[in-house]
């Protein structure tokens, strides 16, 4: 598997007007630049190491992995290594793009699934009691100092 980026196609243009090949950049990518100025295919230009990543990564190791490896995209490529998608910066950003209210609505969510306990019911009150540190189906108002103590709704 190989992909071809910008950087793949940077020496083509660095050496577009030197044809004996000794273009001043040209020691920054030695031979391997200037083999690279000279493909006139997909495979002779390509990166053939390709960093890539499975379906079931998250985007944090997505992320990690863009990071280390300082790409761009990363292809995802199933068990048989057979290309299933691309990840690129933009779309590890998307998870970012939401309004205020959608984020609300998560955070309290996630209040709630993690402070709920076994006998507890669906219901809960607006305030955490003295005893819980999380809304519980009781009325009564909060008196602890606990990250749950306040109105979350």
């Amino acid at each position: 598997m190989g992909i071809v980026s910008e950087a793949d196609l940077l020496p083509k243009e660095e050496h577009r007007d030197d044809p004996t090949g000794r273009h001043v950049l040209s020691f920054a990518g030695g031979r391997a630049s200037r083999v690279k100025a000279a493909g006139d295919t997909a495979g002779q230009v390509m990166t053939a190491n390709v960093v890539v990543t499975y379906p079931d990564a998250t985007l944090v190791e997505a992320a990690k992995e863009m990071a280390r490896h300082h790409v761009k995209r990363l292809p995802v490529v199933d068990t048989d290594n057979r290309l299933v998608g691309i990840i690129s910066r933009a779309d590890l950003l998307t998870v970012f793009l939401r309004d205020d209210e959608d984020i609300r609505r998560e955070v309290i969510s996630e209040i709630l699934i993690r402070c709920s306990g076994p006998t507890q019911n669906a219901s809960r009150s607006r305030y955490a009691t003295e005893s819980s540190p999380c809304p519980v189906s009781s009325n009564s108002a909060a008196t602890s100092r606990s990250p749950c103590s306040s109105p979350i709704g």
